[in-house]
């Protein structure tokens, strides 16, 4: 398959995904995924623009994508076996955006198939993150004349998803299109009409898919967002308090900064801390907020056991200063519970 072909093709994957997506309004540059499978070692890897990866891999990638939001069975360009297809995750992927993947492993057999492994790392509007062990295994093939048909249908409806695009990929992709048709002989407007699309669906190869496998990864370290509200604020909405993540933006709006947390710092003020897992939690550990003077220190000030009772958790202390707490700084630290002792994950300076 030539280059141009499958540019295009990846494009109007992009451009199904992000319509499907579009109401969830991730247009947000994403950062790095860093160190966040033992939270022990330190993994060494050099950063890759996709557009330098194998054709074949870059495809990979995409089939994925449309795999973990239950997409594969509208594509006309890819097959999967359905015994192959096991994905531990269940994680609603319509609502999350890819921004990170790690290539672990790929090679290719005699029989000409080919095997990825990879760690994706995906991220929905609230910050929430999603890690994952993937592994898929493939081989292309020329599509038979009925699939061809059904292919060109696919790609003329799916062209008209180009709008949901930023301006820099819809020129991308009009030039792409504009540059195989000039090596077809046909008149190169960059228009995606039935004879072009009929023309490309024939260059075209169908990727068959023999197993598509993944697993959650745990952070050894989750990253959290911990913030301080007043007692007295939540007492008067206290429903607007306690919606899990839908909350984070109100609990964002009335938190106290360190000076603010010194005006209320009087013994028998309450004030509730609220701690936003970034990362998923394993449910079986437990997790307590903490109150001390220094970082990462275990107090007698701390929350009864609470545990994760969701993947991506929110937990919600309320505490009373007392006259312990004199004039040293204020810390909320978050410990969880390991194999055999607590260990702090999580600390954020209240005063």
């Amino acid at each position: 398959m030539k280059r141009t072909p499958i540019v295009i093709l990846l494009l109007l994957a992009m451009s199904f995904l992000i319509s499907c997506q579009g109401a969830s309004g991730m247009k947000e540059k994403l950062m790095g995924l860093k160190d966040r499978i033992s939270g022990k070692e330190s993994i060494a890897y050099h950063k890759t623009e996709l557009d330098t990866l194998p054709e074949i891999s870059r495809r990979a990638i995409s089939a994925f994508e449309l795999g973990k939001r239950g997409m594969l069975e509208s594509s006309t360009d890819i097959t999967v076996d359905p015994q192959g297809k096991r994905l531990e995750n269940t994680t609603n992927y319509r609502e999350f955006m890819r921004r990170n993947t790690i290539i672990m492993d790929f090679s290719s057999e005699s029989d000409g198939t080919y095997v990825q492994d990879m760690l994706s790392e995906s991220v929905d509007r609230y910050g929430r993150i999603d890690v994952s062990h993937e592994r898929i295994m493939y081989s292309q093939r020329e599509p038979t004349e009925s699939e061809t048909a059904v292919i060109a249908e696919s790609m003329l409806h799916t062209s008209r998803g180009m709008k949901y695009m930023d301006s820099a990929s819809r020129k991308r992709f009009v030039q792409s299109v504009a540059n195989f048709q000039r090596d077809q002989g046909l008149s190169a407007d960059g228009v995606m009409g039935r004879v072009t699309a009929r023309t490309l669906a024939r260059e075209t190869s169908v990727l068959d898919i023999k197993e598509m496998t993944s697993r959650i990864v745990l952070p050894g370290k989750p990253r959290m967002l911990i913030y301080a509200v007043p007692y007295d604020v939540i007492k008067r909405d206290s429903e607007a308090f306690s919606k899990g993540y839908e909350s984070l933006e109100v609990v964002k709006k009335h938190a106290l900064t360190q000076e603010q947390f010194q005006e209320i710092d009087q013994p028998g003020q309450r004030f509730t801390v609220f701690v936003f897992f970034l990362d998923r939690v394993d449910p079986s550990r437990t997790v307590r907020i903490c109150l001390a003077s220094t970082e990462n220190r275990w107090t007698d000030a701390i929350s009864p056991l609470a545990y994760a009772p969701t993947e991506w958790p929110v937990l919600i202390e309320s505490f009373q200063i007392d006259e312990q707490m004199g004039e040293s700084p204020l810390y909320a630290n978050v410990f969880m519970k390991g194999k055999y002792m607590y260990a702090c994950v999580g600390c954020q300076r209240l005063k």
